[in-house]
């Protein structure tokens, strides 16, 4: 929750809680456990809420105009996000594909790509004698009009239990976790009638190619889009449905006929952002919004003219390129195509993939689709992707039975992915299955060697293969997850328009781009960057834009004022210098302009001494460093560390095994053919170590290891494990889930040394040693190191890892 949240009606904020956890756990977890696991009952004072009404516009006239928001506990506000995280798991295989909202793998825009096309479809269809109509429907005060025994009615339908009695007689709370959730049950009933009228064959929907779905409504949220045939007889029967949902609307003008295909709120109609995620925006159209943006970044308008010291295309590109990371509209544009176009690759089986599919590619894949004459203006612009999407995906190799070896792109790297090396005669190699033996789930390292030229072997040996024989998919090269991200589209879009042979590319690095990482205030930074592109108005600058003033510095009346002069030799500057916490002598750098100046202060002060004179800290205390802590008793720690040699192609893997005491249990070293990347081979490693503990019939176990990320994504129940990293990760979580208590948890690289050294000897070892009871003598001196650390610890810490 954010800390800064509105107060509950008992006057405690979330960052109460947060900031006083230790001291209120207790009082928080124990009403929440007795609620959920027993059926207790929920306090009465837990539940009361108090209501706000914020204006929706200015000046509100009516109660139409303001929409009341529910301030609830923070205590009731953790019972319902549980329940509602516990409602999205389930919900997803409840509720119709014709719902797109509040639901996990939808998007609202599925929905709006579908609307668009069935008009495209209704729009040119002049020669059939059968008339179609859409008609757009919107909820007004939509959780104010939900009648809670109609609820009651749809969760026992659903779910066959009923709820307890609720004291409201209707409406859900807006800041409420559940409300949504409640609020897509009540629209699946609307949805149940229109599909009970289709198969009485009352209503008909509309179906824009002989194998696709037919289509009869679209929810949105509050917010529906209807299509039946343009007869009097359907209109009739569409009215008396909506009738009959009256509970849902209490009577009063809830459903209404809305003006606008799609209602976006006010607030963003002038933001193109939703706008580029289903349309290519023309050029021009582009380059127009960017000059306004340029405008008021420089604080410009319709009737006032300032000075632009750098244009958009400079200001858009990457902070480690020299400019501030602006959007360049054309490329952020692709990008968020690519996301429709990624979608349809990994989600077939949304709604939105399966009208498309059948209407633009019902045989092949959306990578290897073509245009059509008559494809409407959504698939042309979604379509305009594919070349971006070629640059970065690739097939995840899961059992390799999916996979065809010479016709899909599977092998990593930044080129296409696809095999170069010709087939051999009489070869009948045809799936990536055939090159991995299923017994030990390793590559069959002699049938690659034999049949692909060396690189393409290394890359083949260096894919990681996951023990638990999924199936293939796609994966995104750019994201550690494997999944497209609209941040790395864009990124690969500007590569893909600077090549490196432009002055202006990416491929120049900003000499300054460290600025971006210093912990100081984002106004100093942008004055710094602004003195170091050399766009600061000084009199140097304002004459080259033929601006009539005078160069002479107004501070000391000596010299041209420059950024340089400001900086560095103005005598005002100098003292500056000299009197600050830094006392810096400027002359004797020996530098000749403010670029030259900043580097030179980069290297003779660290981020601390500048955090000091930034921001005026009064002292500066480092971190103290991780140390090895040993286990709580009855608990086993496992520190592990992984190591890879690119000469030799191989990476490492080591691990000791300690008790509570500090003494060794066992130690092992491993190493592994193939060219992967540290965090591949961390992960390998973590893999390997964990099934080596589990053969030591270990059940409590604690395991350690230096590698950050993995220990977040493998911790984290909402990682994507779409990616050959992510097979590994989950492989690892599935051998954890086997034992009875298996934590696992971060340690600093100063507090793995001792698994760090087996590691690296592993890489030189001839075996896979595994030392049981027995110290190694080459460690033994690291291991007590680690114990004596420990010793000397005056903060002792208890662990709670179950």
């Amino acid at each position: 929750m954010n800390p800064f949240k509105a107060l509950g009606p008992d006057g405690f904020s979330p960052g109460f809680f947060q900031n006083f956890w230790e001291i209120v756990k207790e009082d928080v977890v124990a009403p929440c456990l007795s609620f959920l696991n027993c059926g207790g009952a929920l306090p009465a004072d837990m539940n009361f809420t108090q209501i706000v009404l914020i204006p929706k516009r200015a000046g509100p006239k009516s109660m139409t105009d303001l929409r009341p928001i529910s301030l609830c506990n923070v205590v009731y506000r953790i019972l319902a996000k549980v329940l509602a995280n516990r409602f999205k798991q389930v919900l997803q295989h409840v509720i119709s594909m014709e719902q797109s909202a509040f639901l996990p793998n939808r998007l609202i825009t599925d929905n709006a790509m579908i609307a668009f096309e069935i008009l495209h479809f209704m729009r040119n269809r002049r020669r059939s004698k059968k008339g179609w109509q859409a008609v757009k429907l919107d909820m007004s005060k939509a959780f104010d009009q939900v009648e809670w025994p109609y609820l009651e009615q749809i969760m026992i339908l659903l779910n066959d239990v009923s709820f307890e009695r609720v004291i409201p007689s209707r409406g859900l709370r807006q800041g409420d976790p559940l409300s949504p959730y409640l609020f897509i049950l009540c629209a699946e009933g609307f949805t149940a009638m229109i599909k009970e009228a289709e198969r009485q064959k009352l209503l008909h929907g509309v179906r824009i190619c002989g194998q696709a779905l037919t289509v009869s409504h679209l929810f949105f949220a509050n917010d529906s889009f209807l299509f039946l045939r343009a007869t009097e007889t359907e209109a009739k029967t569409l009215l008396t449905t909506v009738q009959v949902v009256d509970p849902w609307n209490t009577g009063d003008e809830g459903v209404r006929t809305s003006r606008e295909v799609f209602g976006f709120s006010n607030t963003y109609r002038s933001l193109p952002t939703y706008i580029m995620g289903l349309f290519c925006l023309p050029l021009t159209l582009c380059t127009e919004l960017e000059n306004i943006m340029n405008k008021y970044w420089w604080g410009g308008g319709d009737d006032v003219h300032t000075i632009h010291w750098m244009g958009w295309k400079k200001l858009a590109l990457p902070k480690k390129y020299g400019g501030l990371g602006f959007r360049a509209l054309h490329e952020f544009n692709i990008a968020m195509l690519a996301k429709q176009g990624w979608r349809m690759l990994v989600n077939t089986e949304s709604l939105a993939a399966k009208m498309l599919k059948a209407r633009y590619f019902p045989h092949s894949d959306f990578l290897n689709s073509e245009l059509k004459p008559t494809s409407s203006l959504i698939w042309r612009s979604i379509w305009s992707s594919k070349e971006l999407l070629k640059q970065g995906y690739r097939r995840l190799i899961g059992d390799g039975r999916s996979t065809l070896i010479w016709d899909h792109p599977w092998l990593p790297g930044d080129t296409h992915g696809l095999i170069q090396s010709l087939r051999l005669e009489g070869s009948e190699l045809m799936y990536v299955s055939d090159l991995i033996d299923e017994n030990t789930c390793t590559w069959r390292r002699d049938l690659v060697m034999e049949n692909f030229n060396p690189h393409e072997a290394q890359l083949i040996m260096s894919i990681p293969l996951s023990w638990m024989r999924r199936n293939d998919g796609w994966t995104w090269l750019f994201t550690q997850d494997g999944n497209y991200s609209i941040r790395s589209g864009y990124h690969q879009a500007i590569r893909m328009r600077r090549p490196p042979t432009d002055p202006s590319s990416s491929s120049t690095s900003f000499r300054g781009s460290r600025l971006w990482s210093l912990n100081i205030p984002e106004k100093i930074r942008l004055l710094v960057w602004s003195a170091y592109r050399d766009i600061l108005p000084t009199m140097a600058n304002l004459r080259q834009k033929r601006i009539a003033v005078d160069l002479e510095c107004p501070m000391c009346h000596m010299d041209t004022e420059t950024a340089a002069h400001y900086f560095m030799t103005c005598p005002v500057a100098r003292a500056v210098w000299l009197g600050s916490p830094l006392t810096l002598r400027v002359l004797e750098l020996h530098v000749d302009n403010f670029a030259n100046f900043f580097d030179a202060l980069l290297v003779i002060l660290d981020s601390e001494k500048l955090n000091l004179f930034w921001r005026g800290a009064a002292s500066v205390q480092r971190r103290s460093e991780t140390q090895w802590r040993p286990p709580d008793a009855g608990f086993v720690k496992i520190n592990v560390d992984g190591a890879i040699s690119a000469q030799q192609e191989i990476y490492g893997s080591g691990a000791v095994a300690r008790n509570s005491s500090g003494e060794v249990v066992s130690t092992m070293m491993s190493k592994e053919q193939g060219l992967v990347s540290a965090e591949v081979s961390e992960a390998c490693s973590l893999r390997k170590v964990l099934k080596w503990t589990k053969d030591l019939m270990l059940n409590k176990v604690v395991v350690e290891t230096d590698c950050a990320s993995i220990v977040t994504a493998i911790n984290c129940e909402t990682y994507c494990f779409n990616s050959s990293l992510g097979h590994i990760l989950m492989d690892c979580r599935n051998v954890m889930a086997s034992f009875t208590i298996c934590c696992l948890q971060h340690i600093g690289r100063n507090g793995n040394s001792v698994a760090h050294e087996l590691a690296r000897r592993a890489l030189q070892a001839e075996d896979d040693p595994i030392w049981f009871g027995k110290t190694p003598e080459f460690i033994a001196h690291l291991v007590t190191s680690e114990r004596a650390l420990d010793q000397f610890c005056t903060n002792p810490v208890t662990h709670n890892y179950e």
